[in-house]
């Protein structure tokens, strides 16, 4: 066997006698190395790491550079105001220039440090993608500058403002950002140690302090190094010219100059998701880096010659135009990324990364020379400067893959046989991608290969980069010439891959790289493929025609920035509190919701079955919805608009919904619906609808993980759009005034802005509908729970606070007033005000339809989570798993697309109308108010009957249902104040008598609640459960202490905040029943089915038992939700036996029993916390 010897120059560096290594940075890496083979990493451990990494990097860096993107374009912005000669900013430039030059090969360096070459491509176009919000970000700060009256010029005013935000952020940084993993202080010593064994395999090393000239020369004369050159060079030419004229070409269009800069800001959305989009295919599809990067070019080239050929009258067409060509910026952060992942060696990569910033640099420098001044606004030079560019950006991308494919032949046949980590050593040595012999170019991956059946060619692959298990044996070409060389090669060819031993078509290759099946956890269950699909499918479910339609109306009607005061008490209150109870509990015990809930406390499953109720009665009648956006989706295809010059409310009626009008109800009598006919069009969307949510959701959370990427980040860049264009319509400040520039202080003093707050707070971010417990079983259940509730819920009020822009504008342009117009609503919004709109503005056929598609996709993803619900109750029960996936969510499908024809008949509407009232008024309120009570009250209720009594148990607890009961109720019959008088008064003798009528505990409280025995008795009645279920959850969702915690104060805010905020809201339904629709048909069959959900409800707490068959016999067996005496004791977090988390201590409870109602506190049964430090410590899982 031959041996490898070490490169001359690597020799000062270390020794590789042990005991002898230097001190120095390659040094310690490689003593990190060795040390991590004997640490070891988990893949938990390793997810743990990556995101640690994520979190202390990603958002440094992603600022950095969208203050860079800022800075750069402000110049843009400049122009716009006025700034048309240069006033001696060449030397201010230049030294800028000077100082951002190491920003670009800094951030490479890290990524290459810290992260594998397999995720460096998504993080690289996160990076870069940021410079895209940086120019939202302009656009938005240069619209609001643009209205300052002051002595200094708005450009003046740009220059400093983020120059001095410039400024700050470097001093920040300075502190903050690491360098090399050794010198990390936010890593602990076993984490640095698992960075450098995460990145041993990219084989580019970690840090070298010594600069090598050899390596230099060898990067001069490396032709991938001028290649890449060549590549930077041609693709940030435009960029030069694009982002210093785009301001000019698009005033040249004939926009105003505030409206200039917010119709700048889609091309930074289209950057941003350009650059994730493409940095993602790139890190899930092994080696396609160069052919997406050729892919990317397609817009940028339909971009250019849109721009081209667009006449000049079009404003809208050229202007779309040039928004899409800003999708040339993928092909720069995939450049980038090519470049980290193929040089290896510091000195080597330090100057492979300043060629190609100088490239950048030239590029940028020369783009803008092509944009003649006598040219504007078509600078026909410029646009034939960008065809050029495209074509020479093709032919050195081809040239660049023949080189590394070239190099991965030679390489595999000078291979030294050997041991694999001596390859990983040598990059940490500092060697070279030419001085290591096991290092092996990352090429494309073209999708197809050909294997002949003579000769065998297995020995000999040509493709590298996917898993062991996975070997491509053939020749790679492009599919469009096996598709032409095929009927003339001679012998059999067969196209497929060899997977684990097993032949898989091409067909089916394709299939699992868009719909790929689940991971399975421990215990056999399905999960999410990333944590991300897991929150996006959580926001998916959130985000909605709430956001959209519903939140602007809700501000309208209570204008004034003082809305957003109970709006974020509501958010903090109710929203994120109920939401990290449906996550955690979902997430801890890996089930449905009637499975959670069963686990609470067996008697309270009835409230899972009222979370799936709620769900499929809203996922009715939300595509009949969709279907009517659908129709107007039609419409916006002819011109002019059908409603043009038309009343929106009639149209909508009489030409969508096309209902006809119920007779009688005068006098007190009772309405009749003449019309029974079914409404085709309607009816004919709802299939369709129904048909895609099939075809995105029947394989499993694998396929709708893939599709959410879509269906999410469309709508949000569709809605950007919409914003930007309504800001832009004449009087569209007025309703930006209305929206934050109003303050009316007396609105605080009444009810209404706070029920409207509290309310809309429950519509939009969707708990008590069941999906995100129903979404959380298929997360990993070790996750960040809490952190994703806050992830979810923050992002669900960004979205719609961004989203009331959309409405706003419009709400300025038609002058519409809140003193003398009626109150909006989610259909006035969307389906008369909108519509209204845009028949009045330019380009409204475009706008019409990209409008409605917007809320066709913002509604698909709600319907998938709805969906979801009743699909994970049913596969998690013995019935449900004699059938494959796919089976039970067909039927799903199928039952819902029936219930489409009640709601497209001719009297659907007013039937949609009342089911959504009812649903949201009744039974969604019930359902939370019962999470509240029953997750405080009934978890691990033997232990405070046990140290208490039953009396003083009862006592409290029916004193606190019966304070609210009473307070609610003459707070309606008589006053608010009367009613809070004998609620208050209720509840406190209740707990009075509860805390002197029961038994001095044997266990004390823990803190100050166990003084003495008064405190302890009420604390056993008020907090024990509550604090309970918080501590038990903690043992399995913080994960060691690694994840965010569960605070003490959330059940306190979950029984006595959030619980009679809801009930009080939900005290509202009866008098609008009783006033508006009681001799109305659809809203009493309505009212009456929304109180099933108390039928539910109860019936489970009496009967529990019919119930049983929606629970696995195994856990029915195990006794889940059936909790032996144990006080402050935590069920401990043991191996997963059975199920996992919290149900590994249920299962083994019994077994440590002696018999008196104490355990042992053995492995896998309770633990008794008082004997610790920490209440809530936990062993840590290795």
């Amino acid at each position: 066997m031959a041996t490898e010897k070490y490169p001359e120059d690597l020799k000062h560096t270390i020794s590789l006698q042990p005991g002898t290594i230097n001190d120095t940075s390659t040094a310690e890496a490689l003593t990190l190395y060795h040390n991590a083979d004997i640490i070891g990493t988990t893949p938990e451990q390793d997810r743990s790491l990556r995101w640690k990494l994520d979190l202390h990097l990603m958002p440094l860096l992603c600022f950095t550079y969208a203050l860079q993107s800022i800075d750069k374009n402000t110049i843009s912005y400049a122009a716009v105001f006025g700034l048309r000669e240069d006033l001696a900013l060449v030397a201010v430039r230049t030294l800028l220039g000077a100082l951002e030059a190491a920003i670009n090969p800094g951030t490479m360096l890290l990524f290459s440090m810290y992260y594998m070459r397999s995720e460096q491509p998504l993080r690289m176009g996160i990076w870069l993608g940021s410079a895209g919000v940086g120019y939202i970000i302009a656009g938005i700060a240069s619209f609001g500058i643009g209205h300052i009256q002051a002595s200094l010029s708005s450009w003046r005013v740009l220059f400093i403002i983020w120059g001095s935000i410039t400024v700050a952020w470097g001093v920040i940084l300075l502190f903050c950002l690491p360098g090399a993993p050794m010198r990390a202080k936010f890593l602990t010593p076993d984490e640095r140690a698992r960075v450098v064994a995460r990145v041993k395999g990219n084989g580019t090393g970690i840090e070298n302090k010594h600069f090598k000239m050899k390596q230099f020369w060898e990067a001069m004369m490396d032709p991938k190094t001028w290649l890449l050159f060549l590549f930077a060079l041609m693709s940030n030419s435009p960029n030069g010219g694009l982002s210093a004229f785009q301001g000019l070409i698009i005033k040249g269009a004939g926009f105003s100059t505030l409206t200039t800069t917010l119709y700048q800001m889609p091309s930074g959305a289209v950057q941003m998701v350009a650059c994730v989009l493409a940095c993602w295919g790139a890190s899930t599809i092994k080696n396609s880096r160069i052919p997406i990067m050729i892919l990317a070019l397609v817009p940028f080239l339909a971009g250019v010659l849109g721009l081209h050929f667009i006449p000049h009258s079009d404003a809208y067409a050229r202007l779309a135009c040039l928004w899409i060509s800003f999708s040339y910026t993928a092909t720069w952060t995939l450049s980038m990324a090519i470049s980290m992942a193929n040089t290896a060696g510091h000195t080597k990569k330090i100057t492979t990364n300043a060629i190609l910033l100088i490239g950048y640099c030239l590029g940028n420098f020369v783009g803008p020379f092509f944009f003649k001044s006598d040219q504007e606004p078509q600078y026909q030079l410029g646009v034939g400067m960008m065809f050029t560019c495209i074509a020479i950006q093709v032919a050195s991308l081809l040239a660049l893959w023949g080189l590394l494919w070239w190099r991965n032949r030679q390489r595999r046949k000078e291979r030294v046989e050997g041991d694999e980590s001596r390859g990983w050593e040598m990059g940490l040595l500092d060697a070279t991608d030419l001085e290591n012999k096991h290092f092996e170019p990352r090429t494309s991956c073209l999708a197809s290969c050909l294997v002949f059946s003579t000769p065998d060619l297995t020995a000999d692959p040509l493709l590298h980069g996917f898993p062991p298990s996975v070997e491509l044996i053939t020749y790679a070409l492009p599919l469009t010439t096996l598709s032409f060389i095929q009927p003339f090669v001679p012998c059999q060819v067969t196209i497929m891959a060899v997977a684990d031993g097993q032949k898989q078509s091409l067909g089916k290759r394709i299939w699992l790289a868009v719909a790929p099946d689940s991971k399975k956890d421990d215990d056999g269950r399905d999960n999410f493929n990333s944590r991300s699909q897991f929150v996006l499918c959580a926001m998916g479910g959130a985000v909605g025609l709430g956001n959209l339609l519903r939140f602007p109306s809700v501000v309208f009607n209570n204008y004034g920035l003082q809305f957003f005061i109970p709006y974020l008490f509501a958010l903090f209150l109710v929203g994120i509190p109920i939401l990290i109870l449906e996550i955690t509990l979902g997430q801890a015990y890996r089930g449905g919701c009637v499975i959670a809930w069963n686990n609470v406390n067996h008697r309270a499953k009835g409230i899972g079955f009222s979370m799936v109720f709620n769900g499929f009665s809203v996922v009715g009648y939300y595509v009949p919805i969709l279907a009517f956006a659908m129709t107007y989706f039609r419409m916006s295809f002819q011109s002019p608009l059908p409603w043009a010059g038309k009343d929106t409310v009639d149209f909508f009626l009489n030409s969508v919904v096309r209902n006809v009008d119920p007779v009688g109800g005068e006098d007190g009598g009772m309405k009749s619906y003449p019309g029974r006919g079914i409404v085709g069009e309607t009816f004919g969307w709802c299939m369709m609808i129904w048909a895609l949510v099939w075809m995105c959701t029947f394989k499993g959370v694998g396929l709708t993980g893939r599709v959410i990427y879509v269906t999410m980040a469309l709508p949000l860049l569709l809605i950007a759009i919409l914003a930007v264009r309504s800001l832009s319509l004449p009087n569209a400040s007025d309703g930006f005034r209305l929206y934050v520039g109003t303050w009316r202080s007396e609105s605080l003093q009444g009810p209404g802005v706070w029920q409207d707050a509290f309310g809309q707070m429950f519509f939009s971010i969707g708990v008590g509908f069941g999906y995100f417990t129903s979404y959380a079983s298929y997360n990993n259940k070790y996750a960040n729970a809490v952190q994703d509730a806050f992830i979810v819920a923050l992002s669900n009020s960004a979205i719609e606070i961004v989203s009331a822009l959309a409405v706003m504008g419009i709400v300025g342009f038609l002058a519409i007033n809140p003193d003398n117009t009626e109150s909006l609503s989610t259909f006035s919004s969307g389906f008369f005000y909108y519509p209204e709109a845009l028949a009045q503005m330019p380009g409204s056929n475009f706008f019409s339809a990209l409008f409605f598609l917007t809320l066709v996709l913002l509604g698909l993803t709600c319907v998938f989570a709805l969906t979801e619900v009743l699909v994970t109750m049913i596969c998690d029960s013995d019935f449900g798993k004699k059938f494959p996936r796919w089976v039970i969510s067909t039927s799903c499908v199928v039952l819902g697309a029936v219930t489409a024809l009640i709601y497209s008949s001719e009297f659907g509407f007013n039937t949609l109308d009342a089911v959504d009232m009812w649903v949201n008024d009744v039974a969604l309120f019930i359902t939370v108010w019962s999470e509240t009570y029953m997750a405080c009250t009934l978890y691990r209720w033997r232990d405070p009957v046990d140290q208490i009594g039953i009396v003083s148990y009862l006592v409290y607890n029916a004193g606190y249902v019966f304070s609210l009961f009473i307070g609610i109720l003459l707070g309606h019959l008589v006053s608010p104040a009367a009613g809070a008088g004998a609620g208050f008064g209720v509840f406190i003798a209740c707990s009075l008598i509860s805390a002197f009528v029961g038994k001095t505990p044997t266990v004390p409280a823990p803190r100050f609640w166990g003084s003495n025995a008064v405190l302890s008795r009420f604390w056993y009645a008020a907090f024990y459960s509550g604090q309970q279920l918080r501590r038990d959850l903690n043992a399995v969702i913080s994960n060691g202490g690694k994840n965010w915690k569960i605070h003490w104060v959330w059940p306190i805010c979950l029984k006595y905040v959030t619980g009679p905020a809801v009930a009080l809201v939900f005290s509202f339904a009866y008098p609008k029943f009783l006033n508006k629709h009681a001799n109305d048909p659809p809203f009493i069959y309505s009212f009456v089915l929304m109180h099933f959900v108390i039928l539910f409800i109860v019936g489970a707490f009496i009967v529990p038992r019919f119930f049983n068959i929606l629970i696995p016999s195994e856990r029915l067996e195990r006794g889940d939700g059936k909790y032996d005496v144990s006080p402050q004791m935590t069920l401990d977090n043991a191996p997963i036996v059975d199920n996992g988390g919290i149900e590994a201590g249920q299962a083994e409870m019994a077994q440590h029993s002696n018999g008196e109602g104490s355990f042992d506190g053995g492995k896998g049964g309770l633990r008794d916390d008082t004997a610790r430090a920490s209440p809530d410590f936990v062993e840590p899982r290795q």
